[in-house]
Protein backbone atom coordinates (compact mmCIF):
# COMPACT_ATOMS: atom_id res chain seq x y z
CA UNK A 1 0.00 0.00 0.00
CA UNK A 2 3.16 2.70 0.57
CA UNK A 3 4.51 1.78 -2.62
CA UNK A 4 1.26 2.78 -4.31
CA UNK A 5 0.70 5.98 -2.94
CA UNK A 6 4.35 6.76 -2.89
CA UNK A 7 3.61 6.70 -7.10
CA UNK A 8 0.19 8.42 -6.70
CA UNK A 9 2.28 10.98 -5.29
CA UNK A 10 4.55 11.49 -7.94
CA UNK A 11 1.50 11.68 -9.87
CA UNK A 12 -0.01 13.78 -8.25
CA UNK A 13 2.78 16.28 -8.04
CA UNK A 14 3.09 15.98 -11.82
CA UNK A 15 -0.17 17.47 -12.09
CA UNK A 16 -0.02 19.93 -10.53
CA UNK A 17 -1.89 18.93 -7.45
CA UNK A 18 1.00 19.03 -4.96
CA UNK A 19 2.79 22.37 -4.11
CA UNK A 20 6.25 22.28 -3.08
CA UNK A 21 5.68 23.37 0.20
CA UNK A 22 6.26 20.20 2.39
CA UNK A 23 7.89 19.10 5.65
CA UNK A 24 9.03 15.45 6.65
CA UNK A 25 7.78 14.13 9.88
CA UNK A 26 8.63 10.57 11.56
CA UNK A 27 9.07 8.20 7.76
CA UNK A 28 6.71 10.45 5.65
CA UNK A 29 7.06 13.80 3.67
CA UNK A 30 3.40 15.90 3.93
CA UNK A 31 3.01 18.31 0.93
CA UNK A 32 -0.02 20.60 0.73
CA UNK A 33 -2.64 19.36 -1.27
CA UNK A 34 -1.99 15.88 -0.04
CA UNK A 35 -5.08 13.65 0.29
CA UNK A 36 -5.14 12.44 4.00
CA UNK A 37 -6.45 9.76 6.53
CA UNK A 38 -6.66 9.70 10.63
CA UNK A 39 -6.03 6.18 11.83
CA UNK A 40 -6.62 6.91 15.68
CA UNK A 41 -9.26 8.74 17.82
CA UNK A 42 -7.78 11.71 19.51
CA UNK A 43 -10.47 13.58 21.22
CA UNK A 44 -8.55 16.45 22.33
CA UNK A 45 -8.17 17.36 18.52
CA UNK A 46 -10.84 19.49 17.35
CA UNK A 47 -11.72 21.15 14.41
CA UNK A 48 -12.81 24.77 13.96
CA UNK A 49 -16.46 23.42 14.10
CA UNK A 50 -15.78 21.33 17.74
CA UNK A 51 -15.42 18.09 16.43
CA UNK A 52 -13.25 15.84 17.05
CA UNK A 53 -10.33 14.38 15.33
CA UNK A 54 -12.00 10.56 14.46
CA UNK A 55 -10.46 7.10 13.31
CA UNK A 56 -10.91 7.63 9.67
CA UNK A 57 -11.76 11.05 9.00
CA UNK A 58 -10.39 12.24 5.84
CA UNK A 59 -8.57 15.54 5.31
CA UNK A 60 -6.57 18.03 2.82
CA UNK A 61 -3.38 19.37 3.70
CA UNK A 62 -3.46 23.08 3.41
CA UNK A 63 -0.48 24.27 4.99
CA UNK A 64 2.47 22.72 6.46
CA UNK A 65 3.45 24.24 10.01
CA UNK A 66 7.43 24.42 10.26
CA UNK A 67 8.29 21.71 12.86
CA UNK A 68 4.93 21.68 14.39
CA UNK A 69 2.69 19.52 12.11
CA UNK A 70 -0.13 20.26 9.62
CA UNK A 71 -3.18 22.30 8.90
CA UNK A 72 -5.62 19.90 7.46
CA UNK A 73 -9.31 21.29 5.97
CA UNK A 74 -12.00 18.45 6.33
CA UNK A 75 -13.30 16.49 3.09
CA UNK A 76 -16.73 16.51 4.36
CA UNK A 77 -17.52 19.55 5.77
CA UNK A 78 -14.12 22.11 5.52
CA UNK A 79 -13.86 22.87 8.82
CA UNK A 80 -10.14 22.60 9.79
CA UNK A 81 -7.87 21.57 12.28
CA UNK A 82 -3.78 21.77 13.13
CA UNK A 83 -2.24 18.18 14.02
CA UNK A 84 0.69 18.36 15.49
CA UNK A 85 3.68 16.50 14.95
CA UNK A 86 3.19 13.65 17.54
CA UNK A 87 -0.08 12.56 15.70
CA UNK A 88 0.94 13.37 12.07
CA UNK A 89 3.70 10.22 13.28
CA UNK A 90 1.89 8.58 15.32
CA UNK A 91 -1.63 8.23 13.47
CA UNK A 92 -1.91 9.86 9.70
CA UNK A 93 -1.47 7.80 6.59
CA UNK A 94 -1.69 9.21 2.84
Amino acid sequence: MRDLNARARIIERAEGRLTREEIAIGDSTWAVGDLVMSRRNAHRLRDTAGRPVLNGDRWTVTRVVASSGLRVQRAEGGATVHLPGWYVRAALEH
